[in-house]
């Protein structure tokens, strides 16, 4: 095609014209014609290699690049998946970590309970230990109690006895209200 041709002369023209202005400066230094198209058809030789080559190099770069952008990808789908594990090990810590809140919280609500009905009925036992020894202690206190009081009634009965023989042998009257 037209556009085609254009193309590739276009890509060979700039080299070979360069070629053809140097071998035309050369042959007016004194190279004959056959010399300067031998230049020229050099040159434009020398380019199309180097155009080949740099094609060369071009494609080489680009299969290094797709090369690259293949390994990029693959890492980063890697770390995707890395990314990924690391969110869902997240996700089973902080629910194992609820799990566990909850665990400890029944457990020492449990416990808890158990320590208060342990300390309740302790408690209840003191209680009624205490309430026993108070009324030992009061029963101990009446029965010392009344022992003394009989004691200081018998003593009060008998010097009452020695006073009314001590008044009746002196003579003396009983007092009013029998005292």
């Amino acid at each position: 095609s037209r556009g085609a041709a254009a193309a590739a002369t276009w890509v060979f023209r700039g080299p070979v014209d360069a070629w053809l202005r140097f071998a035309a400066r050369r042959s007016r230094a004194g190279l004959t014609l056959a010399q300067a198209g031998g230049l020229a058809a050099a040159g434009a030789a020398g380019a199309s290699i180097s155009w080949l080559v740099g094609r060369r190099r071009n494609r080489d770069a680009a299969a290094a690049r797709d090369a690259a952008v293949d390994a990029a990808g693959k890492l980063k789908d890697r770390v995707d998946e890395v990314e990924q594990e690391f969110f869902e090990a997240d996700a089973a810590f902080e629910a194992r970590t609820d799990a566990l809140r909850k665990e400890f919280d029944t457990t020492l609500k449990v416990r808890t309970d158990v320590l208060r009905g342990e300390l309740a009925r302790e408690k209840a036992g003191a209680v009624r230990a205490l309430e026993a020894a108070q009324e030992s202690q009061l029963e101990e206190m009446r029965d010392f109690f009344a022992a003394e009081t009989s004691a200081l009634k018998k003593t009060i009965a008998e010097r009452d006895a020695e006073l009314a023989a001590f008044r009746k042998a002196a003579g003396l009257k009983a007092p009013v209200g029998g005292g």
